[in-house]
């Protein structure tokens, strides 16, 4: 399956914060209000008194288990009780319950009434899903124009789940012109807000993204990981060295100077790797990185391939390590 496709059904299924508009992954809402049983009585105290946020992050504890057992059903009664008092937040969750029938019984028509109330209070996580059920034909008379809506609605607010969706819409010509060059901006704005969320999480799927069939998409993850500072991102940055795509592999090499110490010793062990084109890209790469590989680069210099003997040449000239001098004299 397209990794496309998973990222696109899985938007759906995305919490909406109550201290942001945007909830950069697919996963539940972590009200940390609740982190101890003192905060809880307070959050349950404020609830049975009306407060909707206190019933919104009370629907919270019980829908991921902070405080109290796992309940959905019970997750599902308080959010509506925070969404009959119009609280986006509120309203947006209880229309993801109704879609993936947690909690209550699943129905697409209610979920999308609720995204509408949500959606129609700016709230981008509603907006997004509201694209998504258009699109789908889910609860709605299927519409790509009405989805396009409220993909660039949500989009525009900085949700990236919603500015992902938007490229895929101008990539595939769904509801909009098709178009490339406006496919691959909105691609990129997409990554840009993952790595911008602070979300631990946004790497893990941008290293997933990074299988999708869209050079685009590719290329704009690429970037975002060299921003990003996860460290598992190396692995699959150095799988990139070996694409024979001159500008995904240019790409690949700037992300794994940014993201600095972690790509060394992957960064030197490619220097023996049996394609030419990782070996130039790994000692240009290290040459960049200081003088933490100079001794591999002075052994690269007896490489049978003129342009890996050139990069290490290079790198090592922008080393300023005085170990190279003597090698590098000898080449003259």
């Amino acid at each position: 399956m397209k990794v496309r496709f998973w990222i696109l059904i899985l938007s759906v299924f995305v919490w909406a914060s109550a201290k942001a508009q945007q909830s950069s992954l697919p996963t539940g809402t972590n009200s940390s209000a609740a982190n101890n049983s003192e905060n809880l009585q307070e959050i349950r105290a404020m609830a049975e008194k009306g407060d909707m946020k206190a019933q919104y992050n009370l629907g919270d504890c019980y829908y991921d288990g902070q405080g109290v057992e796992k309940d959905a059903v019970e997750a599902v009664r308080w959010y509506r009780k925070a969404a009959e008092q119009n609280y986006a937040p509120a309203q947006s969750n209880l229309g993801v319950c109704h879609y993936i029938g947690q909690g209550v019984e699943k129905d697409s028509v209610e979920a999308v009434k609720w995204f509408r109330k949500a959606a129609g209070q700016n709230w981008a996580n509603a907006r997004c899903n509201l694209g998504v059920c258009y699109r789908d034909g889910q609860g709605v008379e299927k519409d790509a124009v009405e989805a396009v809506k409220w993909f660039r609605k949500a989009a525009e607010q900085n949700d990236a789940k919603a500015q992902y969706n938007l490229g895929v819409c101008y990539g595939d010509g769904q509801g909009v012109e098709k178009d490339a060059v406006e496919a691959a901006n909105w691609y990129g704005k997409a990554a840009r807000a993952l790595v911008g969320s602070g979300d631990p999480r946004a790497g893990e799927l941008l290293i997933a993204c990074l299988k999708d069939q869209d050079r685009n998409v590719r290329l704009s993850v690429v970037y975002a990981l060299g921003k990003s500072g996860d460290s598992r991102a190396v692995e699959p940055l150095i799988t990139c060295l070996k694409n024979q795509d001159d500008g995904l592999r240019s790409a690949a090499n700037e992300a794994l100077v940014k993201l600095g110490k972690p790509s060394v010793e992957p960064l030197i062990a490619c220097l023996k790797d049996q394609d030419r084109n990782v070996r130039i890209s790994a000692a240009d790469a290290l040459g960049k990185l200081g003088k933490s590989a100079v001794e591999p680069l002075i052994a690269c210099l007896n490489d049978q391939d003129r342009d890996v003997r050139f990069s290490a040449v290079y790198a090592l000239g922008k080393s300023g390590d005085s170990r190279a001098v003597e090698p590098l004299l000898a080449c003259l």
